[in-house]
């Protein structure tokens, strides 16, 4: 069977990567370090010392470093061993789970409130409700999904559910299916909590590419390929759904058979060059990144000039909406444009761009074109710029 996209999971450095190929290119790059921990593991935690004035505790969860907990929801939170009910005090143990990671001088953060992902849903403890994803806008499916669920009593006491877009594009029962397995789990890993000792890891987190995987649309047509046999039992246990192949030949590794080095070669360069003989120039800065557009050799003989710079323009626009995957670039991207004469081509080159864009995963917005004639683009932060993944990486 072909598929149309696949994802390509092997060692690089002293980290993972992750390449997405669609077309036989490279459309994304994921970089992650190896840690001592994951995000999304959950721990019998001890309280070392609340401070006030935050209204947050710091919580020792046995990664010999203390993580921070706030504590303004704190009524949801499930202690295995507490001093005074109703109220959190040093020495009290509970149950924690790692939300974000120890960046520089911050410590880990930790919340109380559990969630256990998956493909489908988000069972989250400590809160209540259905909630759907704001992609699913079909209000019949929502109110008959919601209807079943409470019918079925599929939602544990004291908790909520998420739903996620990819509910939508399964059977029903699919959904169903999943959602008895978080409840279980979910009640089993309640029942053994008090009998374990603190500092226990009750539930380990996922590997971070999990979610990456979890994340392609169902209608994506995609194929995991991996040389790592131990994501590809956690991706068989967990994601039994997903096709996943091991790759299993020693005589040329994936890194090599998939141009990888090269890929992160020109995906970590200042210039791109585009078919038509133009380039571009990326410059990623901590306010902003900017993207100048360049005509270069882009000079057919056979157009006008302004023919010339609407035709590098268009192809600029296709290949800039592709490298903000890539790159993972985020936040506001100004690009500067060749300029050109007519007011139908530069909305011709508007459209188009608002289109490219529109494919992306990750909300892509074309705001607006400014004074100077930028065009003014904003990209919600998902994952970290690659730039600066791979320069953690090397500094291992």
């Amino acid at each position: 069977m072909r598929f149309l996209s696949e994802l390509i999971i092997t060692g690089y450095g002293n980290g993972i990567v992750a390449a997405l190929r669609e077309q036989n290119r490279v459309t994304e790059l994921h970089v992650e370090k190896e840690k001592p921990f994951r995000v999304g593991s959950i721990y019998v935690g001890r309280v070392q010392s609340i401070v006030k004035n935050i209204n947050a505790a710091f919580v020792d969860f046995g990664c010999g470093i203390n993580g921070y907990l706030a504590l303004d929801k704190s009524e949801g939170f499930f202690y295995t061993r507490q001093a005074r009910s109703g109220q959190t005090t040093c020495g009290d143990e509970l149950l924690v789970q790692l939300e974000k990671e120890p960046v520089k001088t911050k410590l880990p953060v930790l919340n109380g409130h559990l969630n256990i992902s998956g493909r489908y849903a988000v069972l989250v403890h400590g809160e209540k409700g259905i909630v759907f994803s704001r992609k699913i806008r079909n209000k019949e499916f929502q109110q008959n999904m919601q209807d079943q669920i409470l019918s079925r009593n599929l939602v544990p006491a004291g908790c909520a559910l998420i739903i996620r877009t990819n509910a939508q594009d399964v059977e029903t029962e699919e959904v169903f299916s999943e959602l008895e397995e978080l409840k279980v789990r979910y009640e089993n890993l309640l029942a053994v909590a008090p009998y374990r000792s603190c500092f226990s890891c009750l539930y380990q987190g996922e590997h971070a590419f999990l979610e990456l995987i979890r994340d392609y649309p169902v209608s994506m047509d995609l194929q995991v390929i991996t040389d790592l046999e131990l994501f590809y039992q956690e991706v068989k246990e967990r994601l039994p759904e997903i096709s996943i192949r091991l790759y299993e030949d020693q005589q040329l590794n994936l890194t090599a058979l998939y141009s990888l080095e090269t890929a992160f070669e020109q995906a970590l360069g200042k210039r791109v060059w585009l078919k038509s003989g133009g380039y571009l120039i990326l410059e990623p800065t901590e306010a902003l990144t900017v993207i100048d557009v360049n005509t270069g050799k882009c000079i057919d003989k056979k157009y006008s000039k302004e023919q010339n710079f609407l035709r590098t323009n268009l192809e600029a626009a296709r290949e800039i909406a592709l490298q903000l995957r890539l790159r993972n670039y985020s936040g506001i991207i100004l690009v500067d444009f060749i300029d050109m004469e007519s007011a139908e081509h530069t909305e011709e080159l508007l459209q188009v761009f608002r289109q490219e864009l529109a494919k992306d995963r990750v909300k892509a917005t074309l705001v607006d074109i400014t004074r100077l004639h930028l065009a003014e683009v904003t990209r919600k932060r998902v994952y970290r710029p690659l730039h600066e993944s791979v320069k953690e990486l090397k500094q291992e």
